[in-house]
């Protein structure tokens, strides 16, 4: 048989196929293989795509059976690796930006966007300002870090952006904090003993 009778029986079969076939394939992908979330949808757009574009024809049933989303907790990292990764850190500023993050429990772009101003010593609190939701919050600073803070302003001196790029009033972008994090981890991984993870 040549090629090409092949591909126009095989063509064929597949015009043929009911809403049904095609959606019991596609249940079998997720209830009887089961393949991931990821995969199940790729195959569905595939064959939407193929049927569309190709054969031209609708489908008039639900060929996607309902998937249940993976609900992953994230792992969390120890205080020890947190202090770990912070002591590699070698410019103050960025190990100052990490303390904050962690300690105060910000996101980066909460970090970055902090002022001098918006330090309160005597009340021991930062403001952040239109945080996600687009609302203000009053955050507790511990002794610890306020002391951090401190060591920071005395050693840098920022006069408006409390973590300055290079001029005063700009910010440092998220992007220069999430690179030294991952510097810092590569160096940290470099750093482990493999016989930590031999049985």
């Amino acid at each position: 048989m040549s090629k090409l009778r092949q591909q126009f029986l095989e063509e064929m079969a597949l015009r043929q196929l009911s809403d049904e076939d095609v959606r019991q394939y596609l249940r079998s992908l997720y209830l009887e293989r089961k393949l991931s979330q990821s995969t199940c949808f790729q195959a569905f757009h595939a064959i939407m795509f193929f049927y569309r574009e190709i054969i031209h024809r609708e489908f008039e049933e639900r060929l996607l059976p309902p998937i249940k989303r993976a609900q992953k907790i994230p792992e969390l990292l120890s205080r020890r690796d947190v202090r770990a990764i912070i002591s590699h850190c070698r410019k103050l500023k960025y190990q100052t930006a990490l303390e904050l993050c962690y300690g105060c429990g910000l996101r980066v772009s909460e970090v970055v966007a902090l002022n001098v101003c918006d330090i309160d010593g005597e009340a021991k609190r930062l403001h952040v300002h239109q945080s996600k939701g687009k609302k203000d919050r009053l955050v507790p600073l511990s002794d610890g870090l306020l002391n951090h803070l401190r060591n920071y302003w005395r050693h840098s001196h920022p006069t408006i952006a409390l973590f300055p790029s290079r001029e005063p009033e700009q910010h440092l972008n998220t992007t220069s904090i999430q690179k030294c994090v991952l510097q810092l981890l590569n160096k940290q991984l470099e750093s482990l003993n493999p016989a930590e993870f031999m049985l």
